[in-house]
């Protein structure tokens, strides 16, 4: 081999591993647990990350954030924003 196509086999590894990682990743991230820590996980062990992410239990501890539209919410005429002034307040 040379040092070319050895370097360029390297590459594909790397990168390689780096796509495949994002799968046990993506599973874990959906179960509440940190996408970085996993795809890291993945990326160098994959064999034993992707039983790992489809065995964890949901992360109970750590909220998940709300969607995002949420904070565009319309109120209804049975809903008052918690702002509001009640009308029979003095």
């Amino acid at each position: 081999m040379t040092d070319q196509s050895s370097g360029v086999l390297i590459l594909e590894v790397i990168l390689t591993g780096a796509l495949v990682g994002v799968i046990p990743a993506m599973i874990a991230q959906k179960k509440g647990h940190n996408f970085f820590v996993w795809w890291f996980f993945g990326a160098m062990m994959f064999i034993f990350a992707l039983p790992a992410a489809l065995i964890v239990k949901p992360n109970q501890f750590r909220q998940r954030p709300k969607p995002l539209l949420d904070k565009y919410k319309t109120w209804g005429p049975e809903d008052e924003p918690p702002c509001a002034p009640k009308e029979n307040a003095p």
